[in-house]
């Protein structure tokens, strides 16, 4: 008899109950409609980084706009539960799903869980992509004694407190400093 599967992937175990920052994936241009829904029904916390972008308009003058800064994503504080009760009790009105990835055990795959961002990392992430009205502060490289790969907490600005790990200076004349 010829052995079968099941197309539904195994979610692997792990804590369902508990509070973390999930990544769901919605359609093209409707990250706030849905962002608004989910604070909306689900009272949740949901973050959409917008970036703010220069345009000209009919007359000549320059209008600002804001835009979704990472297409089709939506980060949301809540339980895994609560996921998907919510999907469940308003299939409708709710169109996601939940980002999830392969999970491999000694080399092979055992099934899969959903993408969750570690709550320092994502509050490092709100505080710089949620943060449209400051631009990239330019400091003076020849001043950086780093290299690449070291920990780095910004001290003064309107980043204070992020943290990150130092990846490289970018071009001579920008003097840019990147930090993942």
């Amino acid at each position: 008899m010829p052995r079968t599967q099941s197309l539904e992937p195994k979610i692997v175990h792990f804590p369902k109950e508990e509070q973390n920052w999930y990544v769901l994936v919605v359609a093209y241009r409707t990250e706030q409609k849905m962002q608004a829904k989910l604070r909306e029904l689900g009272k949740l916390e949901a973050f959409v980084p917008l970036r703010r972008t220069r345009r000209r308009d009919a007359q000549g003058k320059f209008r600002y706009d804001e835009k979704v800064a990472i297409n089709n994503y939506i980060f949301v504080h809540t339980t895994y539960n609560r996921l998907v009760g919510l999907k469940r009790e308003y299939p409708f009105d709710l169109e996601y799903s939940l980002l999830h990835r392969d999970v491999y055990e000694k080399g092979e795959k055992i099934g899969r869980a959903p993408v969750v961002v570690p709550r320092d990392q994502m509050l490092n992430f709100i505080a710089v992509a949620g943060n449209q009205k400051e631009r990239v502060q330019f400091i003076d490289a020849e001043k950086i004694d780093l290299q690449a790969g070291q920990r780095v907490r910004v001290v003064g600005g309107p980043f204070a407190g992020v943290e990150g790990v130092y990846l490289r200076t970018t071009k001579k004349h920008e003097r840019r400093v990147v930090v993942k």
